[in-house]
């Protein structure tokens, strides 16, 4: 568990949440394929959330994280997390640009996300403060697990 884990980001928002959430981040088990999902006010957060969630497979799993497979997004090639990676022995596997294929376990996910928080369109955003507990509700009980954020 967890030798593998699979992570791509999604936004610009359009129209950000109350508390300012406009992107998320996805870390992918390969081998359960269980999710997390965090939410970020700006790509900047990935280096830290991704530091966050390995110290919490660390710590509630036991296990350790060998490969991290993302895009060449730039929130994924920062001194920060290359830094980290480096320091902790992951290696970072990255797909080619423009080949969203290569990523397609991350990209299937936010994919699916979408289809199925479709019916979250109707409240909206800037109306309604509860659709990050919206969004994070539908996510547990699709999935199974909650939402990191």
């Amino acid at each position: 568990m967890f030798s593998f884990v699979h992570s791509d980001v999604w936004g610009l928002a359009k129209i950000a949440t109350p508390v300012g959430v406009q992107w998320f981040v996805t870390f992918i088990d390969d081998c359960t394929r269980m999710t997390w999902v965090s939410l970020l006010k700006t790509k900047g957060e990935v280096s830290s959330r991704f530091q966050q969630f390995y110290q919490m497979v660390e710590t509630q799993f036991h296990a350790r994280i060998q490969v991290l497979r993302s895009d060449n997004g730039g929130e994924f090639l920062n001194h920060d997390l290359n830094q980290f990676l480096q320091d902790h022995g992951v290696i970072h596997k990255r797909s080619c640009p423009y080949t969203p294929q290569q990523n397609g376990v991350a990209e299937r996910r936010i994919d699916t996300y979408w289809k199925s928080f479709v019916p979250l369109s109707l409240v909206p955003i800037c109306h309604d403060p509860l659709r990050a507990k919206l969004l994070s509700l539908q996510h547990t009980l699709s999935i199974g697990f909650p939402l990191v954020s």
